[in-house]
């Protein structure tokens, strides 16, 4: 896998990014925006979502404390098929005082020693771009997801759900992107649903558990 560097636009105001970068205690942990959120700082695209996985626990539990002292709020969490491990909690933040000015934070319960081998766990090629956040701020992607990008191509990496995949398709589709070649593609897809365990497709797109704090939309003018 090809990592490739990509110059952050410091003239960007990010309501979330700005905010986390300017804390005191920012440079102690590791945090990685993976997926859309990345490749929105390499687009310009608005971010509605912010997915962040962690090097570390402690990583974790630090950019918590962080969010929180900026503002955001916890409106969710999500435990494990079998209700014994947390998977995720997600958080809101309002930066302003209009319906749409909020973002959605999401905290993955997921560590990894290397960016790279978060990536790889990717399911589409475009969602290889990452933000590291810490004592190093940094922007990247891999080779393979600058090309498809540019070329608007829709290309599997893996399927670890291929269902949640499959569901993903028409997402990109309404963005504009195209299959990278239409028979490979398909066939890939085939392919790798034949392969996939069976536990991988009957199970469902979302971890059960998900507890939402009541009446939040309410809380933070949401519609």
């Amino acid at each position: 896998m090809i990592l490739v560097d990509l110059k952050i636009d410091e003239t960007r105001c990010d309501p979330l990014l700005d905010r986390i970068t300017r804390h005191p205690d920012h440079a102690a942990m590791t945090a990685w925006l993976i997926g859309g959120g990345a490749r929105s700082q390499y687009t310009g695209e608005k971010i509605g979502d912010y997915d962040f996985v962690f090097k570390d626990m402690k990583s974790l539990v630090l950019f918590r404390k962080i969010i929180r002292d900026v503002g955001a709020k916890k409106v969710s969490e999500t435990f494990s098929n079998d209700r014994t491990r947390m998977t995720c909690e997600d958080f809101v933040l309002r930066y302003g005082e209009e319906q749409h000015e909020y973002v959605y934070i999401q905290m993955k319960y997921e560590l990894y020693e290397r960016v790279d081998v978060q990536l790889n766990t990717a399911d589409f090629t475009v969602c290889q771009f990452y933000m590291q956040l810490g004592n190093e701020v940094k922007l990247g992607a891999t080779a393979q997801a600058i090309e498809d990008y540019n070329n608007k191509h829709l290309r599997i990496h893996r399927m670890l759900m291929p269902m949640s995949t499959l569901q993903r398709i028409p997402k990109f589709v309404a963005r504009g992107f195209v299959p990278w070649n239409n028979v490979k593609f398909y066939q890939d897809i085939i392919r790798r649903i034949r392969e996939a365990p069976e536990q991988a497709i009957t199970v469902g797109t979302e971890p059960k558990g998900k507890r939402y704090k009541k009446d939040w939309k309410d809380e933070f003018n949401i519609p």
